[in-house]
């Protein structure tokens, strides 16, 4: 039985783009463990060049050109990765898929050694892709999209600020306070 219901699947899924969480410390090993899992499905690998850097690697690609290289994109680390990674590569209309090796897991919720199994499903067209609302905020004529959240707050710790909030051009309400937090379904994770 397939999993996906009217839910549209990948129509190439020969490479895969890899973006690891910054900064992640020594994850070289379980890295090499995952990319071992992608080269038995036949999977193509393409790093993107700061995570490459981070291990040592000769070859990495720009974000821009590993997201136009690559059929879907598959990021390490943790929810706030997986979340980068979507609201960076949104122009792109990658697929992404998060291998969780952080705390939460929320939306990365393929472990390492679940992996396998994982993808033995997605060759097969086991999977279904959740899509997202975005967000897509325009504040002083510079654009702004995100993926679960975008807060608008005060610069100085005193005083409030004023926000006027407009819906298609028409005032949807005025706020004043410290800020305002507008949330996608997917949720805040502003604490």
């Amino acid at each position: 039985m397939n999993v996906n219901n009217n839910n549209q699947l990948l129509d190439k899924k020969n490479i895969a783009g890899i973006i690891l969480k910054p900064n992640c410390g020594d994850i070289k090993n379980i890295f090499l463990q995952i990319i071992s899992i992608f080269k038995k499905f036949q999977i193509e690998i393409l790093v993107e060049e700061k995570s490459a850097f981070n291990l040592n690697l000769s070859n990495g690609y720009s974000f821009d050109t590993l997201c136009k290289k690559s059929d879907f994109l598959v990021t390490i680390g943790g929810d706030g990765t997986l979340i980068s990674v979507a609201r960076r590569g949104f122009k792109y209309q990658k697929a992404v898929m998060g291998i969780n090796l952080g705390r939460l897991g929320f939306l990365t919720d393929i472990m390492p050694d679940e992996l396998e199994n994982f993808l033995d499903n997605f060759i097969s067209n086991n999977y279904r892709i959740d899509h997202r609302m975005m967000i897509k905020a325009v504040i002083n004529n510079k654009e702004i999209v995100a993926f679960n959240d975008i807060v608008l707050s005060r610069k100085d710790l005193t005083g409030m600020i004023e926000i006027d909030g407009f819906i298609d051009n028409k005032l949807f309400n005025s706020y004043n306070g410290d800020g305002v937090i507008i949330s996608t379904p997917t949720g805040s994770s502003f604490l």
